[in-house]
């Protein structure tokens, strides 16, 4: 299952209205494994008819900036810093039912919804996001972001 324009665009609304960060499908760029450190979170669903998992990679550095903009502070603030995987849970449990509606429609309902996890990963683990069928390979601000949705 390849990522259509409906979830990948419900990923790229919420990250814009959440936290002020544009992102757009990478159209055929290719990016490198971040080199800053990647955060991985994730989270489960599951409805009657539906279950899945939601994952969302990034580098660290655009985590931090996603807490600053969520707690209306400045990216260089110790509490951006500190707070940075909590502003990537946030960001997923935002747009988890989002990407779940555009995924599985807007009556298949209701859902319930995992706390996000998030852990750090490698580059191998970023490769292995990318091969996933899946997956969806974003860009914010020339920075590779990897959106996962793996439907069961």
């Amino acid at each position: 299952m390849a990522l259509d324009d409906n979830v990948v665009g419900a990923f790229c609304r919420t990250a814009m209205d959440a936290a002020f960060l544009i992102c757009e499908p990478a159209a055929g760029r290719h990016f490198p494994a971040p080199a800053g450190g990647i955060v991985l979170a994730g989270m489960d669903y599951r409805g009657v008819r539906h279950r899945g998992r939601i994952e969302v990679a990034m580098e660290r550095e655009r985590c931090v900036e996603i807490a600053a903009s969520m707690m209306g502070i400045e990216n260089h603030d110790e509490d951006a810093d500190s707070n940075a995987e909590d502003g990537i849970k946030e960001l997923l449990n935002i747009a988890g039912s989002r990407i779940v509606e555009a995924l599985h429609g807007a009556t298949s309902g209701p859902f319930d919804y995992s706390v996000p996890e998030t852990r750090m990963t490698d580059a191998a683990g970023w490769a292995a996001l990318l091969g996933h069928e899946g997956s969806a390979l974003l860009v914010s601000d020339d920075s590779p972001v990897v959106l996962v949705v793996k439907a069961a």
